[in-house]
């Protein structure tokens, strides 16, 4: 489904904005989600809810992919 809906988005938009945008959103998934193998060790080494480590990365990571998408905006769909 991945590959379809990029595919679909990258007709009008164009594969580097798609790609921009995947890259910004996906650094949400990468550092904040409490599934993630890194956060569940870092969690039980230091002795903390792996909720706390969403909670106090998310707001950080929420605004770097706010920036990431309005530079890829003025960068790619700027023409």
């Amino acid at each position: 489904m991945g590959f379809g809906l990029a595919t679909i988005m990258a007709a009008p938009l164009g594969a580097p904005a798609v790609m921009a945008a995947l890259f910004s959103v996906g650094q949400l998934q990468g550092v904040c989600d409490p599934t993630n193998t890194h956060n569940v060790w870092i969690a039980n080494y230091v002795g903390v809810d792996v909720q706390r480590i969403l909670r106090t990365t998310l707001l950080y990571v929420w605004a770097a992919a706010a920036l990431g998408l309005i530079i890829a905006a003025f960068l790619f769909l700027a023409r």
